[in-house]
């Protein structure tokens, strides 16, 4: 098999991680996952609860990750809002999971751009007409601005709420990753965030990670960005920014 005798690190939850697991193992692989950040509720609903209340006067919501719908629509059921509004509400997403998840919560998905990314989303949108629009942007704490300073910039209102927050995992986790690192136990090491990229950063330096073999993988250019910022080569970037994509991009790395 492709990746047989490659031990891979996911540091994505576990909740999210077991179809790239599964992948992985199908192709020979050994999947180790040590989740890197958890998603927990903000501190405050107070500004998504006002959204909800009011969530018929929007002509769009965006959502950027699936998480960001999950939460959203498990906020929009516990406050007892309406559901009519899923059919009246326009809802853009970034990637095939998050229009997936909106799907599966009873919404149609208007737009999804070529490339899974927030920019990407932000640019297509310049093709359309924002002026006086309202748009709602449920997102969590660490969420970049770029898509909300676009479309301010074209003229639309928007309402950016935090709807969960990324939480770092307890030190033992971070302290047991960091022994393992030492160890060398890991080829490849997979970040499908720029939260988690930061995490590792925390217990395991450039130099740390240098002395060993393995290499790093990520899911597109955000988090590859964030990966370089933090001083870390990027060795293997998925082409396509799913799971799957970077199964592929990890088995032509080998391949090669």
């Amino acid at each position: 098999m492709s990746l047989e005798r490659k031990t891979v690190l996911i540091t994505r939850p576990q909740e999210q991680a077991t179809e790239f697991a599964a992948e992985l193992v199908r192709r020979g692989a050994t999947a180790v996952v040590i989740p890197l950040l958890r998603i927990t509720d903000p501190d405050d609903w107070t500004q998504c609860d006002e959204a909800l209340r009011n969530i018929a006067s929007y002509d769009a919501v965006m959502f950027t990750s699936a998480n960001s719908v999950r939460k959203f629509c498990e906020r929009w059921r516990s406050t007892g809002v309406n559901p009519a509004f899923r059919t009246k509400t326009k809802c853009y997403a970034v990637g095939e999971k998050t229009a997936d998840e909106v799907r599966r919560n009873g919404m149609d998905v208007e737009f999804v751009p070529e490339a899974f990314s927030a920019q990407a989303l932000a640019a297509a949108l310049q093709r359309e007409v924002w002026t006086g629009k309202k748009v709602l942007l449920p997102k969590g704490n660490l969420g970049r601005e770029e898509l909300e300073e676009t479309l301010t910039e074209l003229g639309a209102n928007v309402d950016a709420v935090v709807v969960y927050k990324n939480a770092p995992p307890e030190s033992s986790v971070l302290e047991g990753l960091r022994q393992r690192v030492l160890k060398d136990e890991f080829d490849v090491i997979t970040f499908m965030s720029p939260s988690a990229a930061v995490n590792f950063a925390r217990v395991v330096s450039p130099a740390l990670l240098a002395r060993g073999k393995a290499k790093i993988a990520v899911i597109g250019p955000t988090t590859r960005s964030a990966v370089r910022h933090l001083g870390f080569p990027v060795d293997i970037e998925a082409s396509n920014s799913t799971s799957a994509g970077l199964v592929e991009a990890i088995e032509r790395y080998f391949a090669s």
